[in-house]
């Protein structure tokens, strides 16, 4: 028996209790930059230095029923996945190099890629932390090696905005 056998067992035994409940996402992007960087708490374009996923209790981090698991004694649980960017340009909200968000992970919730740029609108969660879900303009800078026309505009529309901020 390794040193990690408990441990694996008891993640094997709570994967088996738990009950995961699936919702649809039911959305609608901004239609323009301005009114995207009205309602975002950042806005800014970074590259995914670090990604990993954290189970937490509800009780502390508030939970959104759609990725909720139910443990052993109806102990709730959320799964997260911890994203840091390196912030190359911002135009809300991030006063320093990096930045790290909470997503929960869930149908709405944003999947990114490791070592991949992106353009982020990051809203606020109902537990303070910054998320970024499928609801809003966030897109890679680049599809396979090439600009994403997308991400370009918006990011052509951001930068004659008046408020751009280097990050620092």
């Amino acid at each position: 028996m390794n040193k990690h056998s408990p441990l694996l067992a008891v993640l094997i035994a709570a994967a088996a209790t738990a009950s995961l409940e699936a919702y649809a996402c039911e959305c609608k992007r901004p239609a323009s930059v301005n009114r995207a960087i009205e309602s975002a708490r950042a806005v800014f374009v970074g590259t995914v230095m670090e990604k990993g996923e954290v189970l937490v209790d509800c009780r502390d981090e508030g939970c959104d029923s759609a990725s909720r698991l139910i443990g052993e004694g109806g102990k709730e649980y959320g799964l997260y996945d911890r994203i840091t960017f390196d912030v190359r340009t911002a135009w809300k909200g991030v006063d320093r190099s990096t930045i790290t968000i909470s997503n929960e992970r869930s149908t709405c919730h944003y999947s990114f890629n490791l070592s991949q740029t992106y353009l982020v609108y990051a809203n606020e969660s109902a537990n303070g932390k910054l998320e970024v879900t499928i609801c809003n303009r966030t897109a890679p800078v680049y599809l396979d090696g090439e600009p994403n026309w997308e991400a370009d505009a918006d990011i052509s529309d951001l930068e004659k905005a008046e408020y751009v901020q280097e990050a620092r």
